[in-house]
């Protein structure tokens, strides 16, 4: 029996960035090299990977650089006393980032290796793929249902779709992973997939998924999973608590500059005024 995981961008991606997810990403390496499962690559998923990979390795030191001008500013205010141990905590920090920084580096690396592994199975969309992905944009469906360009997501989806229904065994398991719950999940239940394409998911051998380390716990259950299931759940949180309470709601959004070149779907909490790069680029 085989097993095969669809880890969508917006996974990738916070793995090679988040330093808390260093073990996770490590784990799933492992069980990618002992073919314990085989990765479902979507073509747009390596282009999405690419364009913001250079976006990824200079974050965190250009955001620091930026803080770090802000708490500089005021230095003129402070007792010689005080700028001292403003600027060890500074320099304190920079080390830091500066760590963070190279190991992003180091897992954008194994981010690549793996994506581009002999092993995977690249899921290049036809005509066809490409034509349904296009009527869910007409029909307003998931992930076409926030009045956003969600053509990339589609084709993940549509590609997904392609694979389990005439590349698969029945035996063999899929499973859809995805941090996107704003696109993909059930706006009553971000555990389940969307209703417009729940379909796909009706087969226990079938997996809709939020959290990949619960996916790799069932891959290989004799390990203990539970630190990374946990840091994999807080790190999904830290885009979704609003200071205000409860969840960010991103009702309204725009096509403005973003870090990671060119203009992409931005949106921001009605609440909090939270602002959210989706990362989805302007056609």
């Amino acid at each position: 029996m085989a097993k095969y995981l669809l880890i969508d961008t917006s996974v990738w991606l916070t793995l090679a960035e988040d330093p808390t997810l260093t073990k996770v990403l490590g784990d799933l390496a492992t069980i990618l090299d002992q073919n314990l499962a085989q990765l479902l690559v979507p073509a747009i998923t390596l282009d999405e990977f690419e364009r913001n990979r250079s976006a990824i390795a200079g974050r965190a030191e250009k955001q620091f650089q930026s803080a770090a001008s802000k708490a500089r500013s005021v230095v003129q205010l402070l007792s010689a006393e005080d700028r001292e141990v403003l600027e060890s905590l500074l320099k304190r920090a920079e080390k830091r980032v500066s760590a963070d920084s190279e190991l992003a580096a180091s897992k954008l690396q194994t981010v690549k290796r793996l994506l581009t592994a002999p092993a995977v199975v690249k899921l290049v969309p036809p005509d066809h793929t490409r034509l349904r992905a296009l009527d869910r944009a007409l029909s307003k469906k998931a992930p076409f249902h926030k009045e956003k360009n969600s053509a990339a997501d589609a084709l993940i989806l549509e590609s997904f779709r392609d694979f389990v229904t005439s590349s698969i065994k029945p035996q063999d398991e899929a499973a859809f992973v995805t941090m996107n719950k704003r696109d993909f999940s059930d706006p009553k239940d971000e555990r389940l997939p969307h209703p417009d394409f729940s379909d796909l998911f009706l087969s226990p051998d079938r997996r809709y998924a939020i959290n990949l380390a619960e996916v790799l716990a069932g891959i290989q259950p004799a390990k203990n999973w539970s630190e990374e299931i946990a840091a994999y759940a807080r790190a999904a949180a830290r885009d979704t608590v609003c200071l205000f309470g409860g969840e960010h709601d991103f009702r309204d959004g725009a096509y403005l500059r973003s870090a990671y070149g060119g203009l992409t779907w931005q949106e921001w909490c009605s609440k909090c005024q939270t602002l959210r790069d989706t990362g989805d680029p302007w056609d």
